[in-house]
């Protein structure tokens, strides 16, 4: 389904009648009914392909993280080898340890819960706060449904630098099973 922009500001068509429309309709929903077929047979041969070459690309990443482990496990104990250096360049390849970025992490037997209650008081400069603009309740406030007197006024609103917005979109749905299937 898509929308389409306001009619108003679009080139009109000149002789659009509700015969033409239902039959520029019928084309499109034809169209619609092509397209379908045509993504549901790339869609079957992209599966077929992925069933058959999956078990083989799952036994290369496999046979990588196997190896790349080995070399990792050989390379901690061989740290003489990179000398002063990271890493140590092979002719496919290259070796090599990083620091990875600072973390905070949790020691055995703490969660979350537990340290945020440790640093409320005087850790709370750790504690993070978001003020942020809730535009639900701004919605619910401005309900036309509400009474005038619980209702957030448009006055108030705009001095807030807010308005409330809808716009009326048109858009097709197309139905393709109720044309004839193209051959």
């Amino acid at each position: 389904m898509r929308a389409c922009a306001d009619p108003s500001s679009a080139t009109k068509p000149k002789s659009l009648t509700k015969q033409t429309a239902a039959a520029l309709v019928a084309r499109l929903a034809t169209l619609q009914q092509e397209a379908n077929a045509i993504e549901a047979n790339r869609d079957a041969a992209i599966l077929r392909l992925s069933e058959k070459v999956q078990p083989r690309l799952d036994a290369i990443a496999t046979e990588i993280a196997d190896g790349t482990d080995l070399l990792g496990y050989w390379a901690r104990a061989n740290r003489k080898e990179f000398g002063e250096s990271q890493s140590l360049g092979l002719p496919a390849g290259t070796l090599q340890f990083r620091w990875t970025a600072r973390s905070v992490e949790l020691l055995d037997g703490w969660d979350w819960s537990k340290v945020l209650a440790k640093l409320k008081g005087r850790w709370k400069r750790f504690v993070r706060e978001k003020p942020e603009v809730d535009k639900r309740e701004i919605l619910k406030a401005t309900d036309p449904n509400l009474p005038a007197r619980e209702r957030l006024p448009d006055a108030q609103l705009r001095k807030l630098g807010l308005k409330i917005a809808r716009q009326e979109e048109f858009s097709l749905e197309l139905r393709p099973e109720t044309v004839p299937q193209a051959a």
